[in-house]
């Protein structure tokens, strides 16, 4: 008798290294959790409506180990199962690439989102990162923005991250273009939700679009409200803003400098600049932090 693991080829032996490969990847989300998981939130966002806006929250650990884990069981199933199909060989190559590599894809998805979505900062202080009496960082994304404002996706609500985020900018695109289908963020994303991101409000707001002007204009107000909470906290001599926004340049900068500007007690205040290192900075940040601890 001849069993669906000697089938040669076919066979899940066979395909042991193709097998370790998309296993690997469906759990590199959970070395990254596990390297991260003494400063993520007790509780994280796992799931968002058509809006941008987070619904659905799981515990640190869920996130970080569960969902990674049944990601890669299901994968097992899937795979163990196309290798016993006797009709396998008819099967389009193409597809079978795509039915092998979408668990993967979906565990680096979901890490991307649940991981990757939000609003950071540091504090340099003497030209070395400060760390707090704890030594747990600074969480400038979780600092009270609006008393009982939009639901963060650390779990409490008004925090920063909720307004001054990217995410935060796409949200309320969405919920512009729903309300107004006449809009150029209607037409630019085809009157799905899904396809309003930060840029395309942004482009629209550029372009004279009276609905992205709107958003784009309480963002601004959201943002220049959190940079002149650091300014009067800390007096920085200098505050970077990075990420994919910056992109916008002065279009972003010069009217968030002039209401920061109005909302800050001493009305001479640090430089407000856009990061030079741009999206690179974290990775570059993560390596100096390897660096330092040796």
């Amino acid at each position: 008798m001849v069993t669906g693991f000697e089938r040669g080829e076919g066979t899940v032996k066979a395909n042991k290294k193709e097998l370790l490969l998309t296993s690997l990847v469906c759990l590199l989300p959970l070395l990254a959790g596990v390297a991260l998981y003494p400063r993520l939130p007790e509780t994280m966002a796992t799931h968002w409506g058509f809006d941008g806006t987070a619904n659905g929250w799981s515990s640190r650990a869920t996130t970080v180990f569960g969902l990674p884990l049944f990601i890669l069981a299901v994968h097992l199933v899937c795979f163990y199962a196309e290798s016993r199909d006797t009709k396998r060989k008819n099967v389009n190559p193409v597809l079978r690439t795509v039915m092998l590599w979408i668990c993967p894809a979906m565990s680096l998805l979901g890490s991307a989102l649940t991981l990757g979505t939000g609003l950071g900062g540091g504090i340099i202080f003497g030209g070395h990162m400060f760390n707090g009496g704890m030594n747990q960082g600074v969480e400038l994304g979780h600092m009270y923005l609006v008393n009982g404002g939009e639901h963060c996706t650390c779990g409490n609500d008004g925090c920063m991250e909720a307004y001054c985020a990217a995410s935060a900018l796409a949200r309320d695109g969405k919920r512009a273009m729903l309300e107004h289908p006449e809009s150029l963020i209607a037409a630019r994303a085809g009157g799905a939700a899904d396809a309003v991101d930060a840029k395309l409000v942004i482009d629209c707001a550029k372009e004279g679009d009276e609905t992205a002007k709107a958003v784009f204009d309480r963002y601004i107000d959201s943002l220049s409200s959190a940079c002149a909470s650091i300014y009067n906290l800390l007096d920085p001599e200098v505050i970077a803003i990075g990420g994919g926004v910056c992109g916008a340049g002065e279009f972003l900068f010069a009217p968030l400098r002039e209401r920061t500007t109005g909302k800050c007690f001493y009305k001479t205040h640090g430089e407000l600049i856009p990061a030079e290192l741009g999206n690179d900075a974290g990775m570059i940040g993560a390596a100096m932090l390897h660096r330092d601890a040796q």
